[in-house]
């Protein structure tokens, strides 16, 4: 049995979402809770710690581990913690010189040759899902094998960098157990953004791992990764878990696309109907309209506690979309929207200003588009490329950006990490103020929230909301 520290690093709120930080989410990280879960499942003993949650410092971390004695430390990156990551391994590793360090998330996965230099405290990477290369990990450490045969694992040998880049992935996501909640200090410790939630405790799920689609921007499609389904019955036994042990009164699920394959969400839908009815749970989702087939998946959805769903628009440009690959007809768009007003759904659409492509009148097709449709929470966002993504590799041929800057790549960064030629960082910033302006300043937006509000919970979130767009 080894002894394993999983950490979430103490990357701040502020950090993270910059001007959003107030309403900005701070969720369990699930996926080092899956991590945890499994290689308890496989006989090793596991300490788990998020450092963003109680802003730890190296010194009370170094206490957390002398007090654990770990065989290894892991820790989640993703690109703009890379800066944080490094001082913390380079710290950790001044006083813990025998405990090995391994990397994952999606920045290892996106960069695994040049982690080593960026993060020079480390001493391995896990490229993708990690469930059972680090369990190969942990075990090839404790028996004194060796490393050259386990899958997305990244490692340093005779002074040279070695990685093995095929992917290890869980087919059946059934066989997986439930992540290691009970490893949290409570689930109230922790919110949603404030406009995706209606009743606390929270938890994120996950009922599905992949995605079909392409889009540029996104990793997840761009590792071309096999999409894999939990079964309706084991949905609705992870739903009833949380309920039952953790009081969970809302679920957020955190699916790419929950509604790719419709027949499941209906028989998914059929068997969370009556936790829905006889509990008061609800849940929300990410959808992509393209899937959804007819008003009836909506309805569906609605019956059995669904509140809000979350497409992600991007544009209101045809043109951009097709650049872009994101697979969707704005006809369809304003179908589904419709389809989910007379479901009685929230729609939290997403929009990105400052495409490869985009102009200033293309801007005003998203703003003019977005004002057209009907929702509650849209949000617009500054085109971030990340590694990984095919964004990243194009992002130079259509305008402007340092690959080398990862604290840029955020929202808190003073300037968009990404300019489009013919544009200026000044205009795209002016452009998102004035889509927030247009869109949460318009009467019909107004009374629809005032309509929303059924709660001091509710009064509480939209206020924090207002003051927040005030302030950008």
């Amino acid at each position: 049995m080894s002894r394993v520290m999983l950490l979430y690093p103490p990357v701040s709120r502020q950090k993270i979402y910059g001007t959003f930080a107030k309403v900005g989410a701070q969720q369990p990280p699930l996926g080092l809770l899956y991590l945890a879960a499994y290689l308890r499942a496989n006989g090793h003993l596991v300490a788990f710690r998020d450092s963003a949650l109680f802003n730890d410092s190296h010194c009370n971390l170094q206490e957390i581990i002398q007090s654990f004695r770990p065989d290894l430390i892991g820790i989640y990156v993703s690109t703009v913690a890379v800066p944080v990551v490094a001082e913390l391994t380079c710290a950790l590793k001044q006083k813990n010189k025998h405990i090995p360090i391994v990397i994952g998330g999606p920045h290892p996965t996106a960069m695994p040759y040049e982690s080593f230099t960026q993060m020079p405290g480390i001493d391995y990477v896990v490229r993708g899902e990690g469930e059972k290369p680090l369990l190969n990990l942990v075990n090839a450490l404790g028996r004194g094998e060796d490393m050259s045969k386990i899958s997305a694992l990244g490692y340093s040998r005779d002074g040279r960098t070695i990685v093995n880049h095929q992917m290890d992935l869980v087919e059946d996501i059934d066989s997986l157990p439930f992540p290691a909640y009970d490893l949290l200090s409570s689930f109230c410790d922790y919110k949603p953004a404030a406009i995706n939630y209606r009743r606390l405790p929270l938890a994120a799920v996950f009922t599905s791992r992949g995605c079909p689609f392409r889009c540029v921007f996104c990793s997840s499609g761009s590792n071309e990764v096999k999409v894999r389904f939990h079964s309706p019955a084991r949905t609705l036994e992870k739903m009833e878990y949380l309920v039952e042990h953790y009081n969970v009164r809302e679920i957020m699920i955190n699916d790419d696309t929950f509604t790719v394959d419709n027949e499941r969400v209906y028989a998914i839908c059929e068997k969370i109907e009556k936790l829905h009815r006889d509990r008061g749970l609800i849940w929300c989702a990410n959808i992509q309209v393209s899937t959804i087939r007819s008003a009836d998946l909506l309805k569906a959805m609605k019956r059995s506690g669904c509140w809000l769903v979350m497409p992600g628009i991007e544009s209101g440009n045809s043109d951009i979309l097709k650049l872009i690959k994101k697979a969707i007809d704005l006809e369809k768009v304003r179908e589904v929207f419709q389809w989910a007003r007379e479901a009685g759904l929230y729609v939290k659409p997403s929009y990105i200003i400052g495409h490869p492509g985009e102009t200033e009148a293309t801007i005003e097709d998203t703003i003019r588009f977005a004002k057209s449709v009907y929702s509650h929470y849209p949000s617009f966002a500054l085109m971030t490329p990340f590694p990984g993504t095919e964004l990243w590799d194009m992002a130079k041929q259509y305008g402007s950006f340092n690959p080398d800057d990862f604290e840029a790549l955020s929202p808190s960064a003073d300037q968009p990490p990404f300019v489009p030629k013919g544009l200026t960082a000044e205009l795209l910033r002016k452009k998102q103020k004035e889509a927030y302006r247009a869109l949460y300043f318009d009467p019909a937006m107004i009374l629809r929230h005032i309509l929303s509000i059924d709660s001091l919970e509710d009064l509480k979130r939209l206020w924090n909301a207002f003051l927040t767009l005030i302030r950008l």
